[in-house]
């Protein structure tokens, strides 16, 4: 399995080439081919989601985190829980992006409004991270990202 810290910043993600996506310490594999289908490569002005689910996020602090195959523009996102609530931070390279700093997740669902700091812009190989705090009996956390490739 390939780590993206192992990763060049000119390398080329094969369709077969394995991502450690890492949670809570534990690793889970995506594709190359996943992740280029999620975010398109070559198509500028192409509309992408890249999604996300844990059936039982762990308490404390939780990053998800991966690199952009490509520049790209977070339009909007979508949260949910099946029960329980949480707090969470989407982050671009480890800083917090205007208006998605503290979401407080619950069973009705948010789709919290992007801040107008324009901090939403994403270049090649920055990273996308979600912070989760404060859980508290938290079941079924799905979460999707809203791209445009530019």
């Amino acid at each position: 399995m390939t780590k993206f810290s192992e990763l060049a910043t000119t390398s080329v993600l094969g369709d077969t080439d394995l991502i450690a996506l890492t949670q809570g310490g534990q690793s889970r594999a995506m594709t190359g081919q996943s992740l280029k289908t999620a975010i398109p490569i070559n198509l500028a002005g192409q509309k992408a989601a890249v999604s996300y689910f844990e059936p039982n996020p762990g308490g404390g602090e939780v990053t998800l985190v991966f690199k952009m195959p490509a520049a790209a523009r977070l339009d909007s996102v979508d949260f949910d829980l099946a029960a329980g609530n949480l707090s969470l931070a989407v982050r671009k390279n480890g800083v917090d992006l205007s208006g998605l700093n503290a979401v407080a997740v619950t069973t009705a669902g948010q789709a919290p409004a992007l801040g107008t700091g324009n901090d939403n812009d994403f270049a090649a190989g920055d990273k996308l991270s979600v912070a989760l705090s404060a859980v508290t009996a938290a079941e079924g956390l799905e979460a999707s990202f809203n791209f445009t490739r530019l």
